[in-house]
């Protein structure tokens, strides 16, 4: 079995003295830090992880009375996040936010829009993609955040990557000529 080490950062002092650390598992345990173990990798290597401990035990999140929201961790962790543009993934963290125990909430696309700081089209495309990822359903007045599905692959395509630009600005008629000729360019593969 291989010797496991722990990287730490330490900010402690100031954030400018930051450093990653490596500390052995029996420093760890001569230091009084709790650990666990889990296993690795088949051959029975084990990583050694620190119990997580509240930084500032004082400042705890706790229920609020009025309720409370959730992301299920599955959204970052099985790809949803990385499949949603960026809009859409804000709308998503939004509606979690404000919807109720059953998902629901009432707020209007304006008010939506104004405080994501996002347009009309912004708000009915990042809804639309919602919508075709089973994510959310909506029915004018009505949004419900739905349990996400089983599989992200299954349920819609990877976003787009975006090519580089170089870093120059662009005049906007000359996007716009960029995309008219992408359009005729598939237009005439179509027939």
């Amino acid at each position: 079995m291989r010797d496991a080490t722990l990287e730490i950062q330490s900010d402690a002092y100031r954030r400018d003295d930051a450093a990653i650390v490596k500390v052995p598992p029996p420093m760890m345990a001569q230091a009084g830090w709790p650990v666990t173990s889990q296993a690795r990798n088949q051959q029975g290597d084990q990583a050694m992880m620190p119990k997580k401990i509240p930084i500032d035990p004082a400042r705890l999140r706790v229920i609020p009375p009025s309720g409370f929201s959730w992301i299920d961790r599955r959204f970052i962790r099985d790809g949803f996040l990385d499949r949603l543009p960026t809009e859409a993934s804000l709308l998503y963290f939004f509606l979690a936010a404000v919807s109720d125990a059953e998902g629901l909430s009432f707020y209007s696309d304006p008010t939506i829009a104004k405080l994501l700081r996002l347009d009309h089209e912004q708000i009915e495309q990042a809804r639309a993609r919602l919508v075709s990822a089973q994510l959310i359903l909506y029915r004018y007045p009505l949004y419900q955040v739905l349990p996400l599905p089983k599989v992200a692959h299954e349920t819609f395509e990877p976003r787009a990557k975006t090519t580089e630009r170089g870093g120059e600005p662009m005049l906007l008629g000359e996007i716009l000529k960029r995309v008219q000729a992408c359009k005729e360019q598939d237009h005439g593969n179509a027939k």
